[in-house]
């Protein structure tokens, strides 16, 4: 497996259906409009869960994401390919924060737990599932 797809996700398609099915129950019961994604992985499996789930998605890009498209108030699902110590994550959550719209819920493809994320609590106010922890 590629550094890109360390997970198998992308080039595997037991391993993506499997990683669907997870994230489907990820989301189940949540109340957003779209699928903001960041990462390949995150790429691949927003853009069958919208389709799946008749939501928009969008893929951020660094600065945030566009006001027109997505509109303030809108509530948004994060879907990122690895969660690590959560500073890089509040810099994505800021950016679309400050587009007027709400993270809803994050959903990560892993956790890389070397780096001790969760101790550090910064994703405390967000909730948020991980599909493998590693």
């Amino acid at each position: 497996m590629s550094p890109v797809d360390s997970s198998g996700v992308l080039t595997d398609k037991e391993v993506f259906g499997k990683a669907l099915s997870a994230f489907l129950g990820m989301v189940s019961g949540e109340e957003f409009d779209h699928f903001v994604a960041y990462g390949p992985q995150s790429i691949a499996l927003s853009g069958a869960m919208s389709d799946r789930l008749g939501k928009g998605m969008l893929v951020y890009c660094h600065g945030g994401i566009p006001e027109e498209i997505v509109g303030p108030g809108s509530r948004v699902v994060l879907v990122m390919d690895t969660f690590k110590d959560g500073e890089n994550e509040l810099k994505v959550i800021g950016n679309i924060e400050s587009s007027g719209c709400k993270v809803a819920k994050i959903c990560f493809v892993k956790e890389d737990t070397s780096y001790d994320g969760r101790a550090g609590r910064r994703l405390d106010k967000y909730p948020f599932d991980c599909y493998k922890v590693v």
